[in-house]
């Protein structure tokens, strides 16, 4: 189970708990070979401090958002449309700026069933009811069953970015009309950043902007058909204390406040040797209570999608994973941009100019262009009717990945080879690739606060690539 440890009533709400000094916090987290006389090296931990629902990297701000989950499989095919089309609609309004582009982080992963919770609950709901003999025995033994059984939730996130930190953002401010003083403090404060002096502090300036940013962004997550809320640092600090247990139990946080969690409490909650001598997988160990315990980790990323979502008569491609015979949780993440239609338009043109110099080149010197040049042409320009024909809807580029854990290598290995084999068997021109030798940064850049580290496979298309993917749908009803 992963959980968190009772929340102390002493909250610690000033802003000064955002102080980040950790005098060793990168010696914690290791990345190591097999040989015991390696002594490994640090891995560069990218998150500063959470606060509430944001997160401050080394590089930017996040906001992040709890999505709910909803039925799909008995909605019928006028509602899976009609529902496709309102998410394309919630994602486009998460654009403002039609001269800007957006960085979204789409998270879909799991958590162990509180059932402990389950049972308060309950025994709240029945206190009205006329317990009969025998209704303890009963509900202890549903309890048993409940926790033997090792249930998990689906649990969706989305983060988006608020923007760099430490950039000198002239449309907030002119530090000029400050006077020469203030404007010479202004820029050094901003040089200083830029030439990475060591800062570990998120300032109270720099939280009251990013907040103010949060708060109008919030009221668009909630008010769409994502139906978003806010999520709260214990939460989003678990999420990323769980990547480092791959099968294995989670142990409790052990911050004793609940609203801010600097770096050093997250390296401190992290403590694990990873092994990268295996160019497919990650070997992560780790000793809890005393018990020495080994996970394994890798990552799948798609390489090719159908060219047509068939919705509502094709399976959504994020959905469509749980029907394959991986018998463990397992976590997708997307890093996509939602770039305005008037940029990806440039994109595009430009594209298409130096494919048809491509082409014209290659006809000069007497030869044939390839198939793949001109069927790369005939993409572009259908993508090019397309956003003219939809000038005010951005677009999407970006990675698509899953993440998959097992207890050892050969588990991994089946794991990894059943959920590629059913993409290519059961969802048409859909393919999943295993990349090798960058699987450590495969991982980190699923963390919340995290960056795109790996372009490779990179695609471009509509919103409705994320709007019909299945990213927030069970296929079941009730508890």
């Amino acid at each position: 189970m992963f959980g968190s440890k009772n929340k102390s009533n002493n909250k610690k709400n000033n802003n000064d708990d955002a102080r980040l000094e950790s005098k060793a916090a990168e010696q914690v987290v290791k990345n190591a070979h097999d040989k015991p006389s390696n002594k490994g090296k640090v891995i560069e931990f990218p998150i500063e401090a959470i606060i509430g629902n944001i997160i401050f990297s080394q590089r930017e701000v996040w906001a992040y958002y709890d999505i709910p989950t909803t039925v799909y499989d008995f909605l019928s095919n006028s509602k899976k449309v009609a529902y496709a089309e309102q998410l394309t609609a919630a994602f486009s309004g998460l654009v403002k700026n039609q001269d800007k582009v957006l960085d979204c982080h789409l998270l879909v992963t799991n958590s162990p069933i509180d059932i402990d919770s389950w049972e308060d609950d309950y025994l709240t709901i029945s206190e009205s009811w006329h317990r009969r003999n025998g209704f303890q025995r009963f509900l202890e033994e549903q309890i048993d069953w409940l926790k033997q059984g090792g249930f998990f939730e689906k649990r969706v996130y989305l983060g988006v970015c608020l923007g760099r930190r430490h950039e000198l953002d002239t449309e907030a401010a002119n530090p000029f009309n400050m006077g020469f003083k203030d404007s010479f403090r202004y820029i050094k404060k901003f040089l200083n950043h830029v030439l990475q002096v060591s800062d570990r502090r998120v300032e109270k300036d720099e939280l009251a902007h990013a907040q103010l940013q949060e708060k109008d962004l919030r009221q668009t997550v909630e008010n769409s058909s994502l139906k978003g809320s806010a999520s709260n640092t214990e939460d989003l600090a678990l999420l990323i204390k769980k990547m480092f247990y791959p099968s294995m139990p989670v142990p409790f946080l052990t911050l004793d406040h609940d609203e801010v969690c600097g770096r050093g409490d997250l390296v401190k909650e992290l403590t694990s040797v990873v092994r990268t001598n295996n160019p497919k997988m990650l070997k992560i160990e780790q000793t809890i209570n005393g018990e020495f315990y080994e996970g394994y980790r890798a990552t799948l990323t798609f390489k090719k999608f159908n060219d047509v979502m068939n919705i509502p008569y094709g399976m959504p491609w994020i959905y469509a994973s749980v029907f394959s015979s991986v018998n463990a949780p397992f976590d997708v993440s997307c890093r996509f941009s939602l770039v305005p239609a008037p940029k990806i338009k440039k994109e595009i043109e430009k594209g298409i100019n130096e494919t048809n110099d491509a082409i014209e080149n290659a006809i000069g010197a007497d030869k044939t262009p390839t198939p793949a040049v001109r069927d790369q042409l005939a993409i572009a320009d259908n993508m090019l009717r397309e956003v003219e024909n939809n000038k005010t809807t951005p677009w999407l580029s970006g990675t698509f990945r899953i993440g998959i854990t097992a207890p050892d290598e050969d588990t991994l290995q089946e794991y990894c080879k059943a959920m590629i084999s059913f993409y290519d068997e059961n969802m048409g021109g859909t393919k999943l690739v295993w990349t090798f030798h960058d699987q450590l940064d495969l991982m980190m850049e699923t963390m919340p606060g995290d960056y795109l580290r790996e372009k490779s496979f990179i695609h471009t298309t509509n919103i409705a690539m994320i709007a019909t993917s299945g990213f927030n749908v069970l296929n079941q009803v009730g508890d």
